[in-house]
């Protein structure tokens, strides 16, 4: 679903949605540049292409253009489709606050990966993704608002014990609380099993 650009585009045709998921032998949900709201999940969740999607809010090249992807959508989509384990949040989306993550953990037990470009990810989102959910996985792109702070927030949660990839990309990078070199190394020695590590800063 791609709205191309400075379009704006939100599916609205959500039964012929529906009829494609129903035949198509599509492996993935390629989503840019457009709004999806939950029915569109819904018209997904219970169809073999449903059945057979394992990554959300991602397509396979570069995106250029904002996606919303509204929270309730992503929701849907960890309810109903039985192998995702890996979430995309776009730039352009906006989760609302840490609630979102403590839904999302009561949404799916089998989620592994997840990467955040919500500009509005504060230091207390992280905590509560790292906190819910067992991840394997775990990337923070742009996120600007976050602190050094951030290191507890992901040493904190049960993450800490899972995470083998951890990818922080210009990522709380202002004053007065921006994350240093010293931080990425208290990150490291709290997450004894990561076995990559990224962190991009300008």
């Amino acid at each position: 679903l791609h709205g191309g650009r400075w379009v704006g585009y939100q599916p609205s045709r959500i039964e012929a949605i529906h009829e494609c998921a129903l035949i198509s032998q599509a492996q993935s949900l390629d989503l840019d540049a457009c709004h999806i709201t939950a029915d569109v999940i819904e018209a997904i969740v219970g169809t073999p292409l449903g059945d057979r999607i394992k990554l959300l809010g991602f397509s396979a090249y570069e995106p250029r253009d904002r996606t919303n992807i509204e929270p309730a959508a992503f929701l849907a989509a960890a309810r109903g489709f039985p192998k995702l384990e890996d979430i995309y949040i776009p730039e352009g989306s906006t989760m609302g606050g840490p609630g979102f993550y403590v839904d999302l953990s009561r949404a799916t037990t089998i989620l592994t990966t997840l990467e955040i470009s919500d500009v509005d990810t504060t230091d207390a989102c992280v905590a509560a993704a790292c906190r819910h959910l067992r991840l394997t996985e775990f990337a923070l792109r742009g996120c600007g608002d976050l602190t050094s702070s951030v290191v507890e927030s992901i040493t904190g949660g049960q993450a800490a014990g899972t995470l083998t990839i951890l990818v922080i990309k210009h990522c709380a990078e202002l004053a007065p609380n921006p994350l240093r070199a010293v931080d990425v190394l208290r990150q490291v020695t709290g997450c004894p099993n990561v076995k990559y590590l990224s962190w991009h800063c300008h």
